[in-house]
């Protein structure tokens, strides 16, 4: 049974069909005999596990942590094991309030170093890059958001640029001056920068290179490619 308010499509494709979907938090606990963390820490999951979300578990229910320390609550887990409200509590984030304590383990940081985990990382980061490279869609990136669209043409610009107003105006109206139609357009912004992926008209390769050379001129873009989907 799990419980992620931000599923995304493609993540939900990816799920087994024996895996239930909660609606709340409370749902997805209130019968488990294991209760796994797996979410970034900000400000939203900071003391996501304390008083309120213990109190829905069963009494002799394992908590573990393997996300962030203060995701859970330490000192709440701590009174939940002392008065018989949790079984045992595993973490591999160390504290001093949940030191000496013969219901909770704290095991080493070290499970992104397993040889599967390095295996599974390194092959991850291939697709990633290859998809990025042959598609412009982009996953998982520190800098920039994540970004994934079809092609709705044989071509498709994409463009790493400031997040301020008027970039995309910018971009279209260049092209409409042009005279390409635009097909399909994909924004997003991250922080201080954002990604556009424009799906454009069947172009030749001197127009090409000449739609980059010109968007790049754009004082707030950063980098311009111009891809043609694999037929």
């Amino acid at each position: 049974v799990g419980y992620d308010p931000y599923l995304t499509v493609d993540a939900a494709w990816r799920l087994s069909e024996q895996i239930k979907r909660a609606d709340t938090i409370a749902d997805a606990v209130k019968d488990a005999d294991f209760v796994t963390v797996h979410v970034p820490k900000n400000e939203e999951t900071t003391g996501l596990i304390a008083d309120a979300k213990i109190a829905q578990m069963k009494p002799n229910t394992i908590l573990l942590n393997y996300s962030r320390l203060g995701i859970v609550d330490n000192k709440a887990v701590v009174e939940a094991l002392a008065e018989n409200r949790l079984g045992k509590y595993y973490t591999d984030f160390s504290d001093a309030t949940i030191l000496h304590n013969d219901k909770i383990v704290i095991m080493p940081h070290i499970g992104g170093s397993t040889i599967e985990a390095e295996i599974n990382c390194a092959r991850m980061a291939a697709r990633e890059t290859i998809e990025f490279l042959e598609t412009g869609n982009i996953t998982n990136s520190v800098n920039l958001p994540n970004v994934s669209a079809p092609f709705e043409s044989d071509h498709r610009i994409t463009l790493i640029h400031e997040n301020i107003p008027n970039m995309i105006g910018q971009i279209s109206t260049y092209l409409a001056n042009q005279g390409i139609n635009i097909e399909n357009l994909v924004n997003k912004a991250k922080g201080k920068y954002a990604y556009t992926m424009v799906d454009i008209d069947e172009i030749d390769q001197a127009k090409q290179q000449e739609l980059v050379a010109n968007l790049e001129k754009i004082p707030a873009v950063t980098r311009v490619r111009i891809l043609t989907r694999k037929k």
